[in-house]
């Protein structure tokens, strides 16, 4: 009976070592036939309870209670013919065990083996614990994520309800143009412009109207990391990969699997790192320091300098490999001194956002925007929201005039951004520019009239006054 039970009767050449595999397993295996003879116990019964098989098998449970255990399971089981649950103790460790029984019955109904699992409840109440810390955790890493969501969608609901393409030049609708037929593409892009021109800006547009736009939008700054933490930050490392390696990292690239990532400042990326970057590019992967196993990555990459990269790859400061490679989609974006007429709608567009920050509700006299038009902007357009900012803030009338604008702009300033430019001159010309795009695109001076926000007989005196036809 008991080799016939090791076997588990299967009749086949090959049989299955029930006794081998019963030994492998952490919870202690009880065995008897449906008369009480012991016929197995595993090595973690032994191990649990103290006591040895030989102890045990052969002999029958009736005659064992009492001696080596107390409430046998295998004796409720036989007598109530149905699985049964108890809690016991050994009487030679003193271990608590929860005790489970089951019957197998023969075609006839009749018990033909009892199967007895035992587990310590020390045991348990660990993996209990365990269960509750993991819980924890899930339920820390479900806020976690849920909040990412929130912070994501938010991100989202603000870029694209914000216009963030302002401005009326024909060079910024050029660019508008440009984004609505390139951005559902997966091509890399590279936006080109001094410092504070809006190319990030422009990096949202086509995130938020890209294919993409559900998808992450990883934005880096290639200035801002340190060298040596450079590689970390993008590709990631492996556990003990280097001094201070204490646990795995997801680098910002594997992070933006499925998306977008703005390398902002691309031009200032270490030559050792440019290669890998380029590996992205080429091969879709990316290798974590301390990983020989490439990891498949699928981002799009829009890039952003105010540098001159070719020149620098002629130098040996960029590899020129790298630029044709970002180089697919050039924009390049002029200073604001080279588009003027976009000075009032940004003005506009800053002067309302700041308003309804502070609860304010400044505006400019017609002195004060004449000079935001003559003024160079050497920050470009962040400098000019910065002033604007400042002067919402500072200024203590809701009228914000020249005098205003003068003593924030000329603060520890020699006036050089002014020149020696008369003020009515270069209203005039910025005037016979906006009158002779208005022409080209519509035509009319009722249209144009419309459009420039004026009277119609405004319109037809300055066309007059600068004699457009």
């Amino acid at each position: 009976m008991i080799k016939g039970l090791i076997c588990l009767e299967i009749k086949e050449k090959n049989k299955l070592d029930f006794e081998e595999i019963a030994n492998y397993l952490h919870d202690a295996i009880f065995v008897s036939a449906g008369d009480g003879e012991v016929l197995f116990v595993n090595s973690a019964y032994t191990r649990m309870t103290g006591i040895a098989a030989e102890e045990v098998v052969g002999r029958n449970i009736s005659d064992l209670e009492g001696s080596l255990f107390t409430n046998s399971v295998t004796l409720k089981v036989i007598k109530n013919k149905k699985a049964m649950n108890s809690i016991g103790k050994s009487l030679k460790t003193g271990n608590e065990m929860l005790v489970s029984g089951i019957p197998i019955f023969n075609e006839d109904g009749t018990i033909k083996y009892v199967v007895v699992n035992d587990r310590q409840i020390e045991e348990l109440e660990g993996i209990k614990e365990e269960l509750e810390s993991a819980r924890e955790k899930l339920a820390v890493a479900k806020k976690d994520t849920y909040k990412k969501k929130l912070e994501i969608d938010h991100l989202k609901k603000a870029l694209a309800s914000k216009n963030t393409m302002i401005g009326v030049s024909s060079h910024i609708e050029s660019i508008k143009n440009e984004i609505e037929h390139i951005a559902d593409t997966d091509v890399n892009i590279l936006i080109i412009g001094e410092t504070g021109v809006g190319k990030e800006v422009i990096a949202n547009e086509v995130y938020t109207k890209s294919s993409r736009r559900d998808k992450p939008y990883i934005k880096i700054n290639c200035a801002a990391i340190p060298d040596n933490l450079m590689e970390s930050e993008l590709f990631g490392h492996e556990k003990g990969s280097f001094t201070g390696a204490e646990k795995k990292k997801i680098g910002l690239l594997e992070l933006a699997d499925g998306g977008t990532v703005l390398l902002d400042e691309i031009g200032e990326l270490p030559l050792n790192l440019q290669s890998k970057l380029l590996r992205v590019i080429q091969q879709k992967e990316i290798m974590r320091i301390g990983k020989n196993d490439p990891i498949k990555v699928d981002i799009r990459i829009i890039a952003a300098t105010n540098r001159d990269l070719k020149a620098r790859a002629e130098e040996g400061k960029f590899r020129l490999d790298l630029y044709y490679r970002l180089n697919v989609l050039p924009i390049n974006v002029k200073p604001l001194r080279d588009r003027k007429e976009d000075i009032p709608e940004l003005g506009d567009f800053f002067i309302d956002r700041f308003n309804k920050k502070y609860g304010k509700s400044k505006h400019f006299n017609e002195d004060a925007k004449r000079l935001l038009l003559v003024y160079d902007w050497p920050g470009n357009v962040r400098e000019l929201e910065n002033i604007i900012e400042r002067l919402v803030v500072i200024t203590m009338n809701d009228e914000i005039g020249e005098g205003d604008i003068r003593k924030v702009l000329l603060i520890g300033d020699d006036e050089k951004n002014f020149g020696s430019c008369n003020i009515k001159d270069e209203v005039e010309k910025l005037e016979i520019e906006i009158l002779k795009r208005a022409m080209r695109e519509h035509g009319s001076t009722r249209d144009m009239a419309r459009v420039l926000g004026i009277n119609q007989s405004n319109v037809v005196r300055k066309m007059r006054k600068y004699n457009l036809k």
